[in-house]
């Protein structure tokens, strides 16, 4: 592991656990949303990867606090998108809580078998199937939730096993309606959603309707199905979505980009998590390929290229600082800091650990 990239993780994580010390109630930020959650798991990543685990407290201070904000104790909301960034977060608090013998993990759990339930909720048969954006009213089926839907299904199954079929019966599901859309263009590039009006045509295809998490949440589906079912074309389907990633959303040195950082001042807090999110799905993608496959060297270097452009050109230039901006190719602006920029420099400083072992 090397020393250099672990700093630039730590400096990443004390950034990032800033925000959680300034808030109350186990968030990130004041309000409580789906940006608190990915925060949690890119913590919980860091601790893993690292043996860092000075911050593994705020795992049951989130358990204990978090709920205060939500309609459900199981951190559960409208939307069903951040319902199931919180279920996968309280599988990686189990996961290392288990691998660490901390407290009692099944509880951890249990969030996201009860999450699942919640999901379970928003699916029905317009468009042929899918999951949509909320609860309430139900209107627009698009691409995150149902990548999302995948990972939480292929992970829970992963952990119960065939304790329980209906994990894997409803990650078939989704996979099958998922790859029968429109969504995935002729570039390999997923499009944000199916149009608001119900005519289940792709939403808008053109390039600022394609973001970085896009890319990378399907991977991590795509990846878990590997795994299951033993079937390397899950993989081949991964890397061409990777491919076009690398080429139609980089810069010209191949740093990853969001559309919006084309027009300065125009991502918005959202967006600014977007490429945090396809690194910690692309590293998984790298990490299932075998050391024979030809690509698992390109996709090496492009990590490494990644968290190095981070580490170089995002961090603040004063070295006592721990905050990083939007541009991972710079120039720093401390005006575009928050708690996602924060988190997407950790997931790509934690994929250069990965990879720089």
């Amino acid at each position: 592991m090397s020393d250099y990239k672990t700093k630039a993780a730590a400096a990443a994580a004390q950034g990032l656990m800033a925000y959680y010390k300034d808030c109350k109630d186990g968030l990130f930020e004041p309000e409580a949303n789906w940006r608190s959650a990915i925060a949690f798991e890119s913590i919980i990543d860091y601790m893993d990867l690292t043996g860092d685990h000075q911050y593994s407290n705020i795992i049951e201070e989130i358990y204990k606090d978090g709920p205060a904000y939500y309609y459900n104790q199981n951190f559960i909301n409208i939307f069903y998108d951040d319902n199931s960034w919180w279920a996968i977060s309280w599988m990686k608090a189990y996961d290392f809580c288990k691998k660490n013998n901390i407290g009692y993990p099944e509880k951890y759990l249990d969030i996201s078998k009860a999450i699942f339930i919640e999901l379970l909720t928003g699916w029905d048969d317009l468009c042929g199937g899918g999951l949509y954006w909320k609860k309430n009213p139900k209107i627009y089926k698009a691409a995150i939730q149902n990548e999302l839907f995948l990972v939480v299904s292929t992970r829970l199954h992963l952990r119960v096993g065939s304790q329980d079929p209906q994990y894997m019966y409803w990650a078939k599901k989704v996979y099958d309606w998922f790859y029968s859309t429109p969504m995935i263009d002729h570039r390999n590039l997923v499009q944000n959603g199916l149009d608001k009006d119900h005519s289940c045509a792709v939403y808008r295809e053109q390039d600022k309707a394609i973001h970085t998490y896009n890319q990378g949440v399907i991977l991590g589906g795509l990846v878990e199905l590997s795994k299951i079912e033993s079937n390397p074309e899950y993989l081949v389907q991964a890397k061409k979505i990777s491919d076009a990633t690398i080429h139609f959303l980089t810069y010209q040195n191949g740093v990853l980009r969001e559309p919006c950082e084309l027009n300065p001042g125009n991502c918005n807090r959202n967006q600014k998590c977007f490429k945090g999110i396809f690194m910690r799905y692309f590293v998984d993608l790298y990490q299932s390929l075998p050391d024979s496959d030809p690509d698992k060297i390109k996709y090496k270097e492009f990590i490494l290229l990644n968290a190095n452009s981070v580490w170089e050109y995002a961090k603040d230039p004063n070295p006592t600082a721990n905050t990083f901006s939007t541009k991972w190719v710079g120039p720093y602006e401390v005006s575009a800091v928050n708690n996602c920029t924060q988190m997407s420099a950790l997931d790509a400083l934690n994929a250069g650990i990965v990879a720089g072992v």
